[in-house]
């Protein structure tokens, strides 16, 4: 009698993760083009993606991080009780790391998620005179397909619509616009 439950449980887990990859689409169809693919894995019933691309609008003599652009779907029975959570949830406070100054820049409700901006700061040191280095992370999450779905851009600098263009980008291969 165990091994028949053993067998009948393990049947219902492989079945739920099966149902539940056939929901997420895979990162490389959501990922921006022109960004190079640097992780696109299905982990379990999981699906991670992660592209970076040059930061051509950075400006001059810092060096310069990739924009980084992610992807993430994952199971969650409980995905609408999780995005109310997020949605109350206070924002995270400004923090320094080494001359690094991150900043929430912003929390809102956006097409039936959550989408959470932070600002970092970093001041231009060294000989010769430079600006500080300004750059946006932007990350939404939302309730899809019985899971959390999310995306972000990372280290973008320029203007935090340029940002959301990505993400609105991302989104658009996924959801439809509302």
């Amino acid at each position: 009698m165990r091994s028949v439950v053993f067998v009948a449980a393990a049947l219902l887990v492989v079945g739920v993760a099966t149902s539940a990859l056939a929901q997420a689409p895979a990162g490389k169809s959501v990922l921006p083009a022109g960004f190079s693919i640097t992780i696109d894995k299905t982990v379990g019933p999981a699906v991670v993606g992660e592209a970076r691309k040059p930061n051509a609008s950075c400006p001059k003599p810092h060096s310069t991080p990739d924009i980084v652009a992610g992807y993430s779907w994952q199971p969650n029975p409980a995905a609408t009780q999780s995005l109310a959570i997020i949605e109350k949830a206070p924002e995270d406070p400004a923090s320094m790391f080494g001359m690094t100054k991150t900043e929430p820049a912003g929390k809102q409700p956006y097409r039936g998620g959550v989408l959470i901006w932070k600002k970092s700061t970093t001041p231009w040191v060294g000989a010769g005179k430079g600006e500080p280095l300004v750059t946006y992370s932007g990350g939404w999450v939302g309730a899809f397909n019985g899971g959390l779905l999310g995306v972000s851009i990372g280290t973008m600098c320029g203007p935090k619509e340029a940002a959301l263009a990505l993400i609105d980008g991302m989104l658009d291969k996924v959801i439809r616009k509302k």
